[in-house]
């Protein structure tokens, strides 16, 4: 074998390889899964992507459970636990100065507090009215400010509001402004460390829930966050060095709410209970005060439920000092391959399963991925962001299922013909039985010397001839907008309809016949000089009512049309051999095209099955150069 056949072998074997079912399904798992790694990576919002990424972080959370404080203390690596100081009520600073005195032998000190400065906000005119206020402010802030300085090892905060400023521009006019505010200056300056509390920078903004925290905010001093601010003084370290591997969004590993920590409710700040504790109490521990009532409007969402602030910094303290690897992102090429694995084996499983089932599978294999990303997470410290292979999953689901629908549309099409399958599809309901009585021309065609073909000729060379026939008379017959109804061995059943075709149904039935007998000598010229012997065709073509519709058993069913006028058509047929014309047309045919179509009257003949004869028209072969000729 020369090389030309050889090289057209192997590219026949590799399309056959490539237009297999499975090849495809293959091919759809995989541009599925780099569709939904584009749509993860381009970040499209309105996809809802990062709302499922950030359900699928609070599931993982609930799953993997709240730790107990033995268990939180194991995190931190130079403390045995973190304390939680919760204030229902504002209390003098006077008392929070006696409190710091309990608290010299921490390690950390935090007040997630507002201190604010009641003195500043006052306008100049109104500071004489409450000068003795002033006084006593001043006094407290003093107190307070010594016992922080005492203690050198305190952390306070700033926080931003939005106040409203006049606009320059016009007059009469405000705009809100943010503005970050801060403890009267001498209690700032008196702070071992200072942060920002304002954690709600990084939540989502659909749900307003803490997740992600910014480790620093744009002030003027790039303030570390409270939570980085009191891990980086327990580690004695600048918060710049903590922060160095982390970048500047955290994602918040958090432990749990306030029965993760060890805490104390109210206790501590009554001055008449001060005394029940000593210093030893809190030796290197990290204690974190904070107001949790309703006025400190500080309760946040978080994914184990609401916290006030004091119990999110302390899970970020508690994340910074994670003794263990930290939490983070899973990266893209693991789970671009989990939505790859995934998609795959969804692409096998609808292989073999129905798509309603496959849609349940498809379901299963997204619950069994978050429950794998669940696993991930507890066991390796990682995130498997649940959006990327949950949408190729979707994906590959919905492309298969066009892919199969299209298939076999196309196939059914092939049968009933794609006008059948579009009307048949435009129906809900379940198809039934029965159909439509309307006027339409009845078209038989037949190969004549056939059997002489059969005798002769191998079963392959007998069907690529039926091929290259019907495949032809298919092609005229859609030019003329004929519906091909049927295939019997080498006959042909057509319809030519009123609803379909229009008024000229007849007239297009005999012109493609016509141009179907003009054709068909080429393909017999052909066939000649490949030794077949000499086929002829016969058309015979009835005009009249019939029932056009869908025929046979509940269990099978076909299109078909029924009704006299066919029967006529196919006897008529029949008769072409004997009157020399391979076109007849009937009486009811001939006086809707004898207009504009030239025939020959071959008289009344009696046909097997019907009683009265049957009138017939021959359509000679020159017949169609005569009208172009008149056309032109």
């Amino acid at each position: 074998m020369s090389r030309a056949p050889q090289a057209r072998q192997i590219l026949a074997n590799t399309l056959h390889f490539l237009d297999q079912r499975w090849i495809h399904f293959l091919l759809i798992a995989g541009l599925m899964t780099g569709a939904a790694t584009a749509m993860h990576q381009s970040s499209w919002s309105w996809l809802g992507l990062e709302a499922l990424d950030y359900r699928a972080i609070d599931g993982y959370f609930v799953l993997r459970g709240a730790k107990t404080p033995a268990d939180v203390a194991g995190y931190l690596p130079q403390t045995k636990d973190i304390i939680l100081v919760e204030m229902r009520h504002n209390v003098p600073r006077p008392l929070l100065a006696k409190m710091l005195d309990k608290l010299r032998l921490a390690k950390v000190v935090a007040f997630d507090l507002t201190f604010r400065d009641n003195e500043n906000e006052l306008e100049e005119d109104e500071k004489e009215w409450y000068r003795d206020d002033i006084h006593k402010w001043q006094q407290d802030t003093a107190l307070l400010a010594a016992s922080v300085r005492a203690n050198g090892r305190v952390v306070l905060g700033t926080w931003p509001e939005n106040q409203r400023e006049p606009d320059k521009d016009t007059a009469g006019r405000y705009h809100s402004k943010q503005r970050w505010l801060k403890p009267p200056e001498l209690l700032w300056k008196s702070a071992r460390s200072l942060g920002h509390l304002n954690v709600g920078m990084g939540n989502d903004p659909q749900d307003q829930t803490i997740r992600f925290v910014n480790l620093f905010e744009n002030t003027p001093q790039q303030t570390p966050c409270f939570g980085l601010a009191i891990a980086a003084l327990a580690k004695k370290i600048p918060p710049q060095s903590l922060s160095n591997s982390k970048g500047n969004s955290l994602l918040i590993d958090y432990v749990g709410g306030r029965e993760c920590f060890e805490y104390d409710t109210n206790r501590i700040v009554y001055e008449r209970v001060l005394d029940l504790y000593e210093p030893e109490d809190f030796k290197n521990k990290i204690v974190i005060v904070g107001q949790i009532d309703d006025t400190a409007k500080d309760i946040l969402s978080t994914p184990f439920g609401k916290m006030p602030g004091m119990q999110i910094h302390a899970n970020i303290v508690a994340t910074l000092l994670n003794s263990h690897s930290s939490l983070r992102i899973l990266e893209l090429w693991p789970t671009i391959f989990i939505a790859w694995s995934a998609c795959l084996l969804l692409a096998v499983l609808l292989l073999r399963l129905p798509l309603w089932l496959g849609s349940l599978a498809a379901l299963a294999q997204i619950v069994l991925l978050f429950l794998a990303g669940a696993q991930i997470f507890t066991a390796s410290h990682r995130v498997l962001e649940l959006s990327l292979p949950a949408m190729a999953v979707f994906l590959t689901y919905n492309a298969i299922a066009l892919y199969e629908y299209r298939r076999a549309r196309e196939t059914l099409g092939k049968f009933i013909g794609r006008e059948m399958v579009a009307q048949t599809l435009q129906v809900f309901s379940r198809l039934q039985l029965g159909g439509r009585t309307e006027e339409a021309s009845a078209f038989f065609c037949d190969v004549r010397g056939y059997s002489t073909l059969s005798e002769m000729r191998s079963p392959a060379e007998i069907t690529r001839v039926v091929n290259e026939y019907t495949s032809t008379l298919a092609r005229v017959m859609k030019k003329h907008q004929g519906r091909l109804i049927d295939y019997q061995g080498d006959g042909v059943f057509v319809l030519f309809e009123r609803s379909f075709t229009g008024e000229n149904y007849a007239e297009k039935a005999v012109r493609a016949a016509m141009e179907l007998q003009e054709v068909f000598e080429q393909l017999r010229r052909e066939w000649a000089q490949s030794g077949a012997p000499e086929l002829e065709i016969g058309i015979g073509i009835e005009t009249g009512l019939m029932t056009i519709g869908i025929v046979g058993a509940k269990e099978r069913m076909m299109f078909s049309a029924l009704g006299h006028a066919v029967n006529v058509a196919a006897r008529v047929q029949g008769l072409t051999g004997q009157c020399g014309h391979d076109i007849l047309i009937t009486q009811n045919t001939f006086e809707q095209i004898q207009a504009v179509i030239s025939t020959i009257p071959c008289g009344s003949h009696t046909v097997k099955g019907l009683q009265q004869p049957v009138a017939v028209y021959g359509v000679p072969r020159s017949t169609r150069e005569r009208h172009e000729e008149k056309a032109q």
